[in-house]
This record gives C-alpha cells, structure tokens and sequence, in this order.
C-alpha cells in the first residue's frame, strides 16, 4: 500500500510482525487507520513491505485499548477504500459513511492481507469476551463478534489478518458497510490462496474469525469511518 492508506493492507514493525490495516477513520483534521491493539502497542512505528525496514513508513501508533483489542495508527492521508478480492489484488470497494451494527446471522466477508477476500461467514454470537495466544501472551479481548465459515472446512481468517476489515456486502456493487475489525481465528483448517511471504514464516489459517464490532470502536476512539 502507499498514501493515501486504504484498508485491508499489510502492515509490518519491528520483530517482523505482521498484521493488518482496518478502516479509514479521522476525527477533525487528524487522520487514522484502525488495526488491532494486541498487533503493537502505543509508539509503534508501522511500515509496509516485506521485512521491516524495507518498505514505506506508514505511520505511528497513538493509541491502543487492551480490553477490546483496537487500535489507531495515525496517519497523513487515508481513504475511504478497502483492497478487495486476492491478497495480492489492488482492487478497491468503496466503504460506506455509516457503519452497520453485527447481528446474530448477517453474512459478513473478512478482509484480512493474508487471505484476501473470505466470506460465506455467518455471525453465530456477539457481545462476547474471548481469550487468544499471541505469541507467548494469552489476550483477553471484550465487545467480540464471532462468525464462522458454514461451508465445512473452509478459511475464514489466518495469521496476519489480525486488524483487517470485516464487511457487509451492500445492495450497490463494489460498496461494503464497517462492521468490525479481525482479531483472531479458531477452528484450524489448511490454507488456501495466501500471503505466500506469510505462509513460508507459517501461518495458521482458520474457519472460524472473531472481531471487534466497529461501532463500539468508533464510538470509543469517537472517530468517523472516511467515506469513499
């Protein structure tokens, strides 16, 4: 990705870890991408490419809430765009101004760098406290949103798309509505069609995502999703 950001890019700091860009959000003149608060932490410097150090400087983290796993990395330029379609794609959806609340059995599609676009995702339970191993840290995160892919064994999120987009189709092509943020998968499953950088560092790929429901989190940062 380059400025202006969009959503559902790959983003990498220090200790080559890797995860993903959320949705465009400002609050007056100050300009945010959102991504997941277990990924950094508050001072992190955010980069694209490959390996740290080797891509373009995204911008720093300026805040993080543990309790509901989001975070903002403020930026200079963002836009009301999400990547669509393959991990490597460079295909935009536009992203509605107004967020749509997750309710038990909507569709959603997750939209994280490493997989690309996976849905076919059921909302089964929302409002929950979930726990996650990060690395050798277990996380506990509120306000989660689970869904699972209901076609069996199929991936619905892997390593690396922890922060990236969860979307509602809507009824115009090519325009999503916000409904939340990836924050983990469970239910293993073979990868398919991934990030191959991520997949020779061995990621795990999932069926089942949980994600933090972006109202909640717009409302806690009260910040406003860019339209596209």
């Amino acid at each position: 990705d380059s400025s202006p950001w969009w959503g559902g890019a790959r983003i990498i700091r220090a200790g080559q870890v890797v995860c993903s860009t959320g949705f465009a959000v400002y609050r007056g003149s100050v300009r945010g991408m959102l991504t997941a608060g277990h990924c950094g932490g508050v001072n992190t410097s955010w980069q694209t490419g490959d390996r740290y150090g080797s891509g373009s400087v995204m911008g720093t983290e300026t805040a993080r809430q543990p309790c509901c796993d989001t975070a903002v990395i403020q930026v200079g330029a963002n836009e009301g765009y999400i990547y669509d379609r393959a991990w490597n794609s460079n295909v935009g959806e536009i992203v509605e101004a107004d967020p749509w609340a997750a309710v038990v059995g909507a569709s959603v599609c997750s939209e994280g760098a490493t997989s690309g676009v996976r849905c076919n995702i059921r909302i089964t339970a929302t409002g929950q406290v979930i726990s996650f191993r990060d690395g050798g840290s277990i996380v506990t995160s509120e306000n989660e949103t689970g869904g699972t892919e209901e076609s069996s064994g199929q991936q619905a999120a892997a390593g690396g798309d922890s922060g990236g987009p969860m979307i509602i189709n809507s009824s115009s092509v090519g325009t999503v509505f916000a409904t939340g943020t990836i924050t983990s998968g469970t239910g293993p499953v073979s990868c398919t069609s991934i990030d191959p950088t991520v997949a020779a560092a061995g990621a795990s790929c999932f069926r089942q995502v949980w994600f933090e429901e972006i109202v909640s989190v717009l409302n806690l940062w009260n910040v406003h999703l860019v339209a596209g």
